[in-house]
């Protein structure tokens, strides 16, 4: 596989280039603790399954998070904002964008305030807004690690992930959670994109998307439920939908291939088919 890259913009985000294929996807992540930046290695592992998909579509992920500088209280579209201007000075054109759970807030908000420089979306594990019930957890999770609790906060979210067997996941996330994740000591971002999520809701900006856009969920995925799935897609105008009926938050298989074949595309014929 190809190139991996880490470093900061000089804007202040963090990133990650996977690859150096000939079409580039911004690439939005979920829920992020730090600004730091990742060592390659590290984002080799995480992005394992997606090395070679990835190659054989011919695309450049490049994994950008946010500014630890922003504002407190920033909101979703503060964020989106603040990735419409890095689309700007690090591309200069529209590119291919992809959005996972919190992130995909954020997406949402950059198609639709921005439509000029988004020209292809996948929206992945995510909604228009946080139900109530997920947000309780998630503020409840956060706030156990900004207070230093970090094998409580891991073991609150560990049931999106494996909701079929949610007490062992909550029990393996307590014990293993602090040594096999990083515990960064600045911990603005988690604290901006918690605050974020709490007051996310694109309902009424969904119209404005106008590009092709795959919208990807888990069937039992706790954080952002089949119903609320079905909402979204429903309220995007060009947009498709693939659900893997047992997966819950942020799993599938088949999801680093669904995606890199549909971002690799050009034009709408060829959005791959829900299995």
């Amino acid at each position: 596989m190809g190139l991996i890259e880490t470093g900061r913009l000089p804007s202040g985000q963090p990133y990650a280039r996977i690859g150096s294929g000939s079409r580039v996807v911004l690439s939005i992540p979920g829920l992020s603790f730090t600004a730091e930046v990742s060592k390659p290695g590290s984002i080799r592992r995480s992005w394992k399954r997606w090395l070679e998909p990835i190659e054989r579509h011919d695309l450049t992920f490049v994994d950008v998070g946010r500014r630890a500088d922003l504002p407190p209280g920033s909101s979703s579209v503060n964020i989106a904002d603040d990735y419409a201007a890095v689309i700007r000075e690090q591309w200069g054109s529209a590119v291919a964008v992809m959005g996972i759970s919190t992130g995909g807030g954020y997406a949402q908000w950059l198609a639709s305030r921005h439509p000029e420089l988004v020209d292809r979306l996948v929206l992945a594990y995510t909604g228009h807004r946080v139900p109530p019930e997920a947000a309780a957890v998630q503020r409840r999770a956060v706030d156990h690690i900004l207070a230093g609790r970090w094998r409580s906060g891991f073991a609150a979210m560990a049931p999106w992930v494996v909701p079929e067997h949610a007490r062992i996941a909550s029990a393996v996330a307590w014990l293993l959670g602090p040594h096999v994740v990083d515990r960064p000591s600045d911990l603005r971002v988690l604290r901006l994109d918690a605050d974020a999520d709490d007051a996310h809701d694109a309902t009424d900006a969904l119209a404005g998307i106008r590009c092709p856009t795959l919208v990807v969920s888990g069937g039992r995925d706790l954080a952002y439920p089949p119903d609320l799935t079905r909402e979204l897609v429903a309220g995007i105008p060009d947009a498709r939908h693939v659900e893997y009926p047992g997966a819950g938050h942020g799993r599938g298989a088949a999801f680093p291939e669904d995606a890199c074949a549909f971002l690799g595309a050009t034009g709408a014929a060829l959005q791959p088919e829900a299995p």
